[in-house]
């Protein structure tokens, strides 16, 4: 995932959903935004915040403050990112031993500014966004399309790949999809049980501490 794995989006993903649901006469507290956006797609999250404020809305109106969010995000992108601590080193190192994938519940779109923004563009295999699959995560779609893409250059199993994410929707998608997953951030308890392994970020991370991190643990109980 590149969003709060290699760059950190969440303060802007925040002030997007804000604008987007002020347009709407809504407010949005970072408790809110952190219980029902974070880590999620902004259909997803735009649904989860409308049903929140007894406005679950229909269709039209999830489409309608998911494509506002998205747009603020887009504008909001000049306004300043930072990469995550240690994302850069981390990616240029094991780009080195293995193909890297992005696999992102960001469009692509979004997915190339932000690798472009900070030049990593060049050391990622392949990109897998949002348009990618009928369904986000948590479905296992997004990350089966990715070891596809990445077999077409040179075998890959599923079981081999490891999967860095972010949230307990990417780690149960990557689960689900037969990778093995370290859950880099460490504030969601569900996330962090279903994961392999639980690092606060990708400082640090080299080949061989990942394969150690990656090491496939009993399936916990979902």
């Amino acid at each position: 995932e590149v969003e709060d794995v290699v760059v950190e989006t969440r303060p802007l993903r925040r002030r997007a959903m804000q604008r987007a649901l002020g347009e709407l006469g809504l407010e949005l507290s970072n408790a809110q935004f952190a219980a029902h956006c974070a880590g999620v797609t902004p259909e997803m999250g735009a649904r989860a915040v409308l049903r929140a404020h007894g406005r679950p809305g229909d269709d039209l109106d999830i489409e309608l403050v998911s494509a506002r969010a998205s747009r603020a995000f887009t504008s909001l992108i000049a306004s300043g990112l930072s990469l995550a601590p240690g994302a850069a080193d981390a990616l240029r190192a094991l780009a080195e031993t293995a193909p890297l994938a992005i696999v992102t519940r960001a469009t692509r779109r979004e997915a190339v500014i932000l690798l472009e923004l900070f030049g990593l563009e060049n050391i990622i295999a392949c990109v897998v966004a949002a348009e990618d699959a009928a369904e986000p995560k948590p479905s296992p779609a997004l990350h089966r399309v990715a070891i596809a893409r990445l077999a077409r250059r040179r075998p890959v199993a599923a079981h081999r790949a490891i999967a860095l994410e972010d949230g307990f929707a990417g780690v149960r998608a990557a689960r689900d999809a037969g990778l093995r997953c370290v859950f880099v951030g460490g504030h969601d308890a569900r996330a962090s049980h279903l994961a392999d392994a639980v690092v606060p970020s990708l400082a640090g991370i080299s080949p061989a501490t990942l394969a150690v991190l990656g090491q496939r643990t009993e399936e916990p109980v979902a």
